[in-house]
């Protein structure tokens, strides 16, 4: 998908995701995708909230404070923390907490992968044991697993790599972006994320087995409680954790909140017929989830409060009222990354095929990719990502209306 993306870029000679789709879509087809990425945006804020509010209780019950052993007060706080760094107009000035963010979570990943070892003798099931799968009744490997939570992995995990929309911005910052290093990057870049995930799901089961919990840092508290060798290193781990949601969600909150105003500024240039002269892809914002393309008015101090208030203490809100954090990441992975890494991409991918706009050897990876018949395979492929995608997230909204966890 990531090929796909960046095989748009070159053919199209644009360099955003909403500009390929305005160019070959239209207004609409670009709206749609704004609106799609706001939802990702705010959606994705909501789950960091409700993920602090996991992480919180026990941090503070670890400290042995007689407060904050709620999750109720925890998510309010946490709220108001993240309200004065979203408020500030550009990320600039966070650019040194993402470095120390991704410090915190190399971190976090070292101490789970390290205790794995210690603990794996401690697991009551066999971790690597089928066990009895009961797959013709709707069971998995025990009884509060289904069939339903295959889809909704698979939704977690398109979520975790739904960074597409980052992609105009990465490589056309590079020295030289011509296709053969586009892919190596690309490609890289990919396989170094595969490999963390597969360590951290990993060593995590192999210490808890079917006691995971959905955030395994909750799994910990027992460790922390009992006073052993790794209480302090734990303690640290959920503090760490704690930070880089915090800067996450910030990040993620930028994103969500360029969104809305560029959506609110089409609707004004609708409602009062106020037009803007085009800018160049992505010369707005310093921030690379944020796609451009028509001028937004850069909005009054009010109006940027207004926004940003009202984005914030709905995320808040909505995390305060839900704990569901797998129908969370079910909607956002299964609708919102699975249709702007598969489906509008190859869409995109069959109309420039049609016409012929691939031009020899300006292609990343291999030319079959760009071939109608190449185009035809992928569509298949992307077929049944989409259609799985959308079953999770269909799954999770029916999850969260009938309170089902």
């Amino acid at each position: 998908a990531l090929r796909a993306l960046a095989n748009l870029g070159l053919a199209t000679g644009l360099d955003s995701y909403s500009a390929v789709v305005k160019d070959i879509l239209g207004d609409g087809g670009s709206q749609g995708l704004e609106w799609i990425i706001f939802v990702h945006c705010w959606g994705s804020c909501v789950g960091y909230i409700v993920f602090l509010g996991q992480i919180g209780p026990s941090v503070f019950a670890s400290l042995g404070t007689p407060f904050l052993r709620d999750r109720t007060p925890i998510v309010w706080i946490s709220g108001i923390i993240v309200l004065f760094p979203f408020l500030l107009r550009t990320v600039g000035a966070l650019r040194y907490l993402s470095t120390f963010s991704l410090f915190s979570l190399v971190y976090v990943m070292i101490i789970i992968v390290v205790q794995s070892f210690t603990k794996l003798s401690d697991v009551d099931q066999p971790v690597f044991g089928i066990g009895e799968p009961g797959w013709f009744n709707g069971k998995l490997g025990s009884e509060d697993q289904r069939i339903t939570d295959l889809f909704l992995g698979f939704s977690i995990c398109v979520y975790s790599f739904s960074c597409h929309v980052n992609l105009f911005s990465s490589y056309t910052g590079m020295t030289n972006p011509e296709p053969r290093r586009v892919g190596k990057v690309l490609d890289r870049a990919t396989v170094g994320s595969w490999c963390v995930y597969m360590l951290v799901a990993i060593c995590g089961y192999m210490s808890f087995g079917n006691d995971t919990k959905d955030d395994v840092l909750v799994n910990y508290r027992a460790d922390i409680d009992k006073g052993t060798a790794f209480k302090f290193f734990d303690i640290v781990a959920n503090f760490a954790m704690c930070f880089s949601l915090m800067v996450a969600y910030t990040l993620n909150g930028h994103a969500g909140r360029a969104e809305a105003e560029r959506l609110l500024d089409r609707f004004r240039r609708s409602c009062f017929g106020t037009d803007l002269p085009e800018s160049p892809a992505g010369s707005r914002s310093d921030l690379s989830l944020t796609t451009y393309r028509p001028r937004v008015m850069e909005p009054s101090i009010w109006s940027h409060v207004g926004v940003t208030v009202v984005f914030h203490f709905s995320v808040v809100a909505v995390a305060w009222c839900e704990q569901d954090i797998k129908s969370i990441l079910g909607i956002l992975g299964g609708f919102c990354a699975t249709t702007f890494q598969f489906l509008i991409p190859v869409i995109l991918l069959r109309k420039l095929v049609n016409i012929q706009a691939f031009e020899e050897g300006s292609h990343v990876g291999s030319e079959y990719w760009v071939t109608p018949a190449g185009v035809r395979m992928l569509t298949v492929i992307f077929s049944f990502y989409v259609v799985a995608g959308y079953t999770a997230a269909g799954i999770s909204c029916y999850n969260l209306v009938a309170g089902r966890h």
